[in-house]
């Protein structure tokens, strides 16, 4: 049992606007899942930025889906999600499959042709395995976060040598 090897993102990102539409279709992705907080905003951030904003409007303009999937509350996603145009599962339990199942669903399409976008490795990245989602691996946004997420990231590193 290697956990180093399980627990391995298909690509990794300093960023998640890193992942151009260029990229997407040159490797067949149709659909995006992601993580919200510190993968695509800094931790409880309430606004998208122009950044952001930019992004989703490239990749939703070339075709290509996307649905936030995060173990984070409804009160906290939902409006986020609102206010980027793109649909949410809330309390998704990650790794847990259902969600990400359920994400699958929300923007039709295969896991084959889907990225899971995250900066967690043991919610994220094991995840889209389970679930034979390829993976990005973003660094984390900002240096807001939880206790429990603090902990996490340390063993991660401890455990993965990440830097």
């Amino acid at each position: 049992f290697n956990m180093k090897k399980i627990l391995q993102p298909t690509y990794v990102f300093k960023v998640f606007n890193d992942i151009t539409v260029d990229f997407l279709k040159e490797n067949g992705f149709k659909g995006i899942l992601t993580d919200l907080d510190s993968t695509l905003t800094e931790h409880n951030c309430p606004e998208p930025d122009a950044n952001l904003i930019g992004w989703i409007k490239s990749v939703t303009d070339a075709g290509i889906r996307i649905c936030i999937v995060s173990n984070n509350r409804i009160r906290r996603i939902y409006p986020f999600a609102k206010k980027i145009g793109i649909p949410c599962i809330c309390n998704a339990f990650k790794p847990d499959k259902a969600a990400i199942r359920q994400g699958l669903t929300v923007i039709n399409r295969l896991p084959a042709e889907t990225l899971f976008i995250g900066d967690q490795l043991y919610t994220d990245i094991k995840g889209a395995e389970a679930v034979d989602i390829r993976s990005a691996l973003v660094e984390p946004m900002g240096t807001k976060t939880t206790a429990f997420i603090k902990f996490k990231r340390f063993l991660e590193r401890v455990i993965h040598k990440r830097k």
